[in-house]
């Protein structure tokens, strides 16, 4: 016989266990909305096209010679007591506009002296030589995080500038970059038709290690997430004794960034410089081969005639950075004539 209230103390505790399940319920409802909001919102970022409206040429070619030096006082101006003077942007003219002029863009976490020695053998040859510093680059603070603040904005800004420069320096302008550089090279060489030659070196269109058709995507993460500083290995001293020691996520975004826009356009247009030469290096791993020789495949395509492709063979067992003579395992004995030979080609 049910006992007085028995039946309303079981009611109690159904409706109490209820009541306590429904804001259970509520709560976990809300998670799982929120996770797939945030999961929707992540795939939307990657899947946006990367912003590429800053990242184009414009072009203000120096008007003379004493133009062309002011603008390389401007640029020096900006190093300062914090750059090693070995980093400094240099100049290396003959006091007045010469046949030929060339601009010589520098490595990632590398600095100006890596073209030291072969910015005074095109010197000798009867260049005038631009070596501009990468921005963030060639600090004596080799611990700073500075290198974090580089932007691919930046980067188009300078090889703008110093392309610019060039033409108040020479009559007939070459552009040379390795890595880093390569890119910057590589974003002259498709819209810059004022440069007669142009000579793209172990470009970082996409680092090794990095999946090509994520290499956007990548880009695009690291930009969305705070820097890191970050040493491959130990944080020993660095090599060459100039360079940085450490990495920074936000300027590896910014190549990345770069590179997409070269890719994309190689896709789409021919070159505008008058001649176009990719270098490339088979024992190298720290920046994807392929994809700078699809971008050469690319131009070429659409401008018969006017680009070429060498390759440094493998049992030569050359390091990526194949133009620094102070790196470790450097052969520039072996890489310098080639070089020279390739922009004199154009």
């Amino acid at each position: 016989m049910q006992q007085p209230g028995e039946g309303a103390a079981r009611l109690d505790r159904s409706s109490n266990g209820a009541a306590h399940g429904r804001p259970g319920s509520r709560l976990q409802r809300g998670l799982a909305l929120a996770g797939v909001a945030i999961i929707v919102a992540l795939v939307a970022f990657l899947a946006w096209p990367l912003e590429t409206e800053d990242l184009a040429s414009r072009p203000q070619p120096a008007a003379g010679y004493a133009d062309a030096v002011a603008r390389v006082q401007r640029l020096q101006a900006t190093d300062g007591a914090k750059v090693n003077p070995l980093c400094a942007t240099r100049l290396l003219t003959h006091g007045t506009k010469v046949a030929r002029s060339v601009v010589l863009f520098q490595g990632y976490t590398d600095c100006v002296a890596q073209w030291g020695e072969f910015a005074r053998l095109l010197y000798d040859a009867g260049y005038n030589v631009l070596v501009p510093r990468a921005p963030h680059h060639g600090l004596v603070d080799d611990s700073s995080d500075e290198l974090g603040q580089l932007t691919a904005v930046e980067l188009v800004r300078l090889a703008d500038e110093a392309t610019d420069i060039a033409h108040g320096l020479g009559d007939h302008v070459g552009v040379l970059g390795f890595s880093m550089g390569g890119v910057m090279a590589g974003l002259v060489a498709q819209e810059r038709p004022d440069v007669d030659r142009v000579v793209v070196i172990a470009p970082g269109f996409v680092l090794g290690g990095i999946p090509p058709i994520a290499a956007a995507q990548v880009a695009k993460a690291l930009l969305l997430a705070p820097n890191v500083m970050f040493c491959r290995g130990a944080c020993a001293t660095p090599d060459p004794p100039y360079a940085f020691p450490r990495h920074a996520t936000r300027a590896i975004a910014a190549i990345l960034q770069l590179g997409a826009v070269v890719r994309d356009q190689a896709e789409t247009r021919a070159p505008a410089a008058g001649s176009v030469v990719l270098v490339t290096n088979a024992n190298d791993s720290e920046v994807d081969n392929g994809v700078a020789l699809e971008v050469a495949a690319a131009w070429r395509q659409r401008a018969p005639g006017r680009v070429d492709t060498y390759e440094f063979p493998r049992d030569l067992g050359l390091i990526h950075d194949v133009v620094d003579p102070v790196q470790q395992g450097s052969r520039t004995d072996v890489v310098y004539p080639v070089l020279l030979r390739l922009l004199q080609a154009g």
